[in-house]
C-alpha cells in the first residue's frame, strides 16, 4: 500500500511517496523473517529455511509493490520540479509595408514543467564567461515574468548589435555562445551553444 503526502519543495507542491507495511509486508514479515530468525535448518554445511509456495509469492508481490512506489516518487518528483528550455533561433521583423528587419536571434525560453515558472530576461555566455545581457532592447521590458506550464518567451536582439557588443570585448571571427535563463530561484536554465561570426557586416543582412 503506497501512502501519498504532500510537502513543498521550492515553494511548489510535491508528492513524496512514503512506505507503509501492506498485506504482503506483514505475510512476508510473519512467513519469511520469523523463520530466518528463529527455525533455521541446517544441511551439512547450507542453512536452509522451510519456505511455502505462497511466502515466495508474498516476497514478489511485496518487491513489485516497492518498485511501484519508487518508479512513482521519481515520477511525481521530475514532473513537480522546474523545468526550462532555452535556445537562440533565427528571426526577423516584417514590417506593414512588406519590408524585413535585419537578422535577428531570438532567444526563446520555454517552461516544459508543470509548474508555474518566474524568469529573468535571457543572456548569452561568452567563451570568457561574461554574459550578455541586452537591456536595450524592447523585448527586455517584458521580463521578470511568469510562464506557465506549456507557455514561452522571446528576446529578440539584432545579430549587428551582438556583433557590436563582442567586439567591444575584443572578440573577432566566429565567437561560441551559449543562452542561459534564470529563474525567481536564481538557477541557471542552459541551451545549446550558438555561433556567430562578429566580423560578418550584419548591418545590411
Amino acid at each position: 500500500m503506497l501512502l501519498l503526502r504532500r510537502h513543498r519543495v521550492e515553494s511548489g507542491p510535491v508528492c513524496l511517496g512514503l512506505f507503509s507495511i501492506s498485506f504482503f509486508h506483514g505475510r512476508v514479515a510473519v512467513r519469511w523473517v520469523v523463520p530466518l530468525c528463529s527455525k533455521p535448518l541446517r544441511n551439512g554445511n547450507a542453512i536452509m529455511f522451510n519456505l511455502e509456495p505462497k511466502d515466495y509469492w508474498a516476497l514478489g508481490m511485496s518487491g513489485g509493490g516497492l518498485l511501484l512506489s519508487i518508479a512513482i516518487w521519481i515520477r511525481t518528483i521530475w514532473r513537480e520540479r522546474r523545468h526550462l528550455a532555452v535556445k537562440v533561433s533565427p528571426a526577423f521583423f516584417t514590417y506593414a509595408n512588406g519590408e524585413i528587419s535585419t537578422q535577428m536571434a531570438s532567444i526563446d525560453v520555454m517552461n516544459r514543467g508543470s509548474r508555474p515558472v518566474y524568469v529573468k530576461a535571457p543572456t548569452l555566455r561568452a567563451p570568457n564567461g561574461n554574459f550578455l545581457s541586452f537591456v536595450g532592447v524592447d523585448d527586455f521590458k517584458k521580463f521578470p515574468r511568469r510562464l506557465d506550464d506549456g507557455e514561452s518567451a522571446s528576446l529578440c536582439v539584432t545579430y549587428a548589435e551582438i556583433a557590436r557588443t563582442l567586439k567591444k570585448q575584443s572578440y573577432s571571427g566566429t565567437v561560441t555562445l551559449r543562452p542561459c535563463c534564470l529563474d525567481a530561484t536564481e538557477k541557471s536554465h542552459w541551451g545549446k551553444k550558438w555561433k556567430l561570426d562578429v566580423d560578418k557586416d550584419w548591418i545590411g543582412k
